[in-house]
């Protein structure tokens, strides 16, 4: 009797995995010519949306009336505007150099607009767990706080200002 039990459960399990396995596999993702996965598109990284949720934001995703409140009221929208005298959602177009922005902020674009995927503007790029957060868990955590104590004093090279470390002459000149 106990070894029908057993095998009966040992069945229910190896089938439900079995299905899970085979759902797993049903998805098979474009491909190019040669059978590599396909990824044409256009990809930029040029968002206000952050890989984790910041604490002004309640939910994961904004309705149309909260997008317009919040990218205008977003710090870096906030700080374009108001940098050399930008206007908001305007990009860097080399004129600006000559009042005080670096040399690379003609070629790097930070993005004035929140992330959509499906209609739905994004808060964070993480979605699970609900919160928007990366779950760390104590050896993460653990990790982290180590090494933030280890590079957060002047103790060797590897933290020492640029300044300090390299031989120069201040100038753009290089080592002398």
């Amino acid at each position: 009797m106990k070894r029908t039990s057993r095998l009966s459960i040992s069945m229910l399990i190896l089938t439900i995995l079995l299905h899970q396995v085979a759902q797993g596999q049903a998805y098979e993702p474009p491909r190019t010519v040669n059978g590599k996965p396909d990824l044409q598109g256009t990809w930029s990284n040029a968002s206000i949306t952050t890989l984790e949720r910041n604490a002004r934001y309640i939910g994961s995703t904004l309705s149309n009336d909260e997008v317009i409140r919040a990218t205008d009221d977003h710090p870096q929208n906030v700080c374009l505007a108001a940098d050399d005298n930008m206007v908001a959602g305007q990009l860097p177009d080399g004129t600006d150099l000559g009042r005080g922005r670096g040399y690379n902020a003609f070629w790097i674009d930070p993005g004035t607009k929140f992330g959509t995927i499906n209609g739905e503007h994004r808060t964070a790029w993480i979605v699970d767990p609900a919160d928007g957060r990366i779950p760390y868990n104590d050896t993460g955590r653990a990790r982290k706080a180590l090494l933030r104590a280890k590079n957060s004093s002047f103790d060797g090279p590897e933290t020492r200002p640029l300044a300090e470390r390299c031989i120069s002459t201040g100038l753009r000149t290089g080592p002398l």
